[in-house]
């Protein structure tokens, strides 16, 4: 059955040249927010503590997903998107495609009707291309009020 929620098949073998990401595996109920990156543990901690401090009351799962820009352009990001099937109705996906410490494209995905925050955080690494992810997080937790998570009973007319 064709809809457009369902996503092209990524393979193992596709994921695997793709450099795509699995879901961070979780440990003693915790879980990364952050893959494939090289940042410092003070910001891995952050991001998980957003998750801790928001996730439940907001209903906001934030995952951070980098990808070598050298190697991938943007469209990797639609790509990963369709391995995680989209993802899950409370996940806000950031990937990012750095060369070095240097963002050169930023692409957002969740399942908001309205995609203002996916907006404002592609906007914040246009402008801050070498960006302070202490910065950010701070940044990120101001702009939680523009998230709201999609209601499966959206979906009731499929």
């Amino acid at each position: 059955m064709k809809s457009v929620f369902r996503y092209k098949k990524v393979t193992k073998e596709e994921a695997k040249q793709l450099n795509l990401h699995a879901y961070p595996p979780i440990t003693h109920n915790d879980q990364e927010a952050i893959v494939g990156d090289n940042f410092s543990r003070r910001v891995h901690e952050r991001f998980r503590y957003i998750n801790a401090s928001e996730g439940l009351h907001r209903q906001i799962r934030i995952y951070i997903l980098v990808f070598d820009s050298k190697k991938h352009h943007v469209e990797v990001a639609e790509r990963q998107r369709a391995y995680w099937n989209g993802g899950a109705k409370n996940e806000f996906v950031i990937c990012l495609g750095m060369d070095g410490e240097k963002v050169d494209w930023c692409h957002t995905f969740s399942w908001m009707d309205q995609p203002s925050l996916g907006v404002k955080v592609e906007g914040y690494f246009l402008e801050n291309t070498k960006p302070d992810m202490m910065h950010f997080s701070n940044w990120l937790d101001e702009n939680l009020d523009l998230w709201k998570r999609k209601e499966w009973k959206d979906f009731k007319y499929l």
